[in-house]
């Protein structure tokens, strides 16, 4: 059975290399600081919904994003920030060929926008998420561990 982005004329919501998951562009130091936090929202399709998360972070290094895909297991995926006015705010995801183009709420807890992938484009509303803690490779692998037994009866 394709999956749902190969039906849709997709080639894959996610392409992970291991240059990729190791890697975490630095965005603009003058992005806005808006943005930082943890946006979340739904691709809906004909076929199903796919969550993605974009963790926007601020550190003495410089700003970073990073985008999971928990619906499909990937975690830590890098982007960058294009634009980060907050009335034309782009995210882009190279190794997915996507982009995310939306614009910031008045009260800053939502942006509405476009997900684009590979000529494919749906309407994404993130919202920002208090308290949600970012995925790491290690724990999506325990809980796959751990639903795997549970299903195999091992």
């Amino acid at each position: 059975m394709k999956n749902l982005f190969q039906r849709r004329g997709y080639r894959g919501l996610i392409f992970l290399t291991l240059t990729g998951l190791l890697s975490s562009p630095q965005v603009n130091a003058e992005a806005a600081s808006e943005l930082v936090g943890d946006w979340m929202g739904t691709v809906n399709t004909e076929f199903e919904s796919v969550r993605l998360v974009f963790h926007v972070r601020d550190s003495s290094a410089g700003m970073s994003i990073t985008m999971d895909s928990p619906d499909q297991g990937a975690v830590g995926i890098p982007a960058t920030i294009v634009c980060n006015d907050p009335a034309a705010i782009k995210f882009e995801v190279s190794v997915a060929d996507a982009t995310y183009e939306g614009a910031l709420s008045d009260d800053g807890k939502t942006i509405e926008g476009t997900w684009s992938q590979q000529g494919n484009s749906t309407a994404v509303s993130l919202a920002l998420q208090e308290g949600l803690e970012q995925q790491t490779p290690a724990a999506i692998t325990k809980l796959f561990d751990f639903l795997a037994s549970k299903l195999l009866g091992g």
